[in-house]
């Protein structure tokens, strides 16, 4: 057995060329996202919400959720145009209809934590990303319009789903999904 990360383009040309039997993609509004490419079966393992991070003393650090509006003229951290994330901060964004002020880029989520824990700005952080022991760093529950959340799926060449090795490590996913979706009080889902 084989491990490997890669991006989701790369993970769906990876099947294709037979590299790999099995992958785990973040599928979200992006040019990569292969939804209806009679190639591939897919298995919806989970929705991973997205929230909002911001610096411990921030006048709105005391809250329990927030809006995108309420933040859109913030110095806002993401990763560059083009990359997944990006495509889905855009899509947050546009659905309700503001523009955010990108001020800086960071790739890595501990790059973002740290710039947010130094007060460089706010950002967007998954639900399964921990934040570890940040200082000065608050994550806030998105309300409101335009909640922006990262789907984790499963994919398989067309055909290939009933092999026995494939649905073992689909049946071991579906299970990890589900306690996690179990431990996830019911405001999440």
């Amino acid at each position: 057995m084989q491990v490997l990360e890669a991006n989701p383009a790369r993970c769906f040309d990876l099947l294709v060329a037979e590299r790999i039997d099995l992958a785990v993609i973040v599928a979200m509004q992006s040019d990569t996202y292969v939804e209806d490419d009679p190639r591939f079966e897919q298995t919806v393992l989970l929705d991973d919400p997205l929230d909002v991070i911001i610096p411990a003393d921030h006048p709105l650090a005391s809250r329990a959720t927030v809006t995108l509006e309420e933040l859109a003229s913030e110095p806002w951290i993401t990763e560059a145009a083009g990359s997944t994330y990006h495509s889905l901060f855009t899509a947050a964004f546009t659905a309700v209809g503001v523009t955010p002020r990108i001020a800086h880029e960071a790739v890595e989520w501990e790059t973002q934590i740290a710039f947010v824990g130094a007060g460089l700005g706010v950002g967007l952080l998954p639900r399964l990303a921990p934040l570890h022991s940040a200082e000065n760093v608050v994550r806030l529950r998105i309300s409101g319009k335009g909640k922006p959340s990262r789907r984790i799926v499963a994919a398989v060449r067309r055909g290939s789903i009933a092999s026995p090795l494939i649905q073992e490590s689909l049946g071991i996913l579906q299970v990890r999904a589900n306690r996690i979706l179990a431990a996830r009080p019911e405001d999440d889902l």
